[in-house]
This record gives structure tokens, C-alpha cells and sequence, in this order.
């Protein structure tokens, strides 16, 4: 079991978000892996993001957090495109 602590709140917000992002991103990829559009996926990212931003994390997170959901909005895109 691993333990980490955290000085601030914040920090452990920043952490706790980009954990919940990273696991919405690997839902996301079983979904498209699917062959499925992972459309609400995409959404909650960019809600995500746009939390981020609200709270003004550090930019690591919100950088993190706008790769899994600009990865998800393109495979999404490529999906659709081949419909």
C-alpha cells in the first residue's frame, strides 16, 4: 500500500482530480476500443479541465488533464469520421 502526503488541500485536490482524469481517459479508451463513440467521457475531461482552471491548479494538472481529453476528442472525431 503506498501512503502520500500532501502540505495543502489544494495539492491533494490537484492530485485527486488528475487521478479521477486519468481514470475517465482509460474508460474512455476501453469504450473507443470498442468500437464506440466515447462521447461522455470526452465531456466530463473538459469539465474536468474547465474545473481546473476554475480553481486554478498548477499547470502540470491542467496540462495532464487537456492531453487525455484532446486525446479522447480526436479519437472521438476519427470515430465519427467513419461512420
Amino acid at each position: 500500500m503506498t501512503y502520500r502526503m500532501f502540505e495543502t488541500d489544494k495539492e491533494y485536490q490537484q492530485a485527486a482530480i488528475a487521478y479521477v482524469a486519468l481514470t475517465v481517459y482509460e474508460i474512455a479508451c476501453h469504450v473507443i476500443a470498442d468500437g464506440n463513440i466515447a462521447d461522455i467521457s470526452e465531456q466530463t475531461l473538459f469539465q474536468l479541465l474547465e474545473i481546473s482552471q476554475v480553481k486554478k491548479f498548477d499547470q502540470g494538472t491542467k496540462n495532464a488533464i487537456a492531453m487525455y481529453a484532446n486525446l479522447v476528442q480526436d479519437e472521438n472525431q476519427h470515430m465519427e469520421s467513419m461512420r
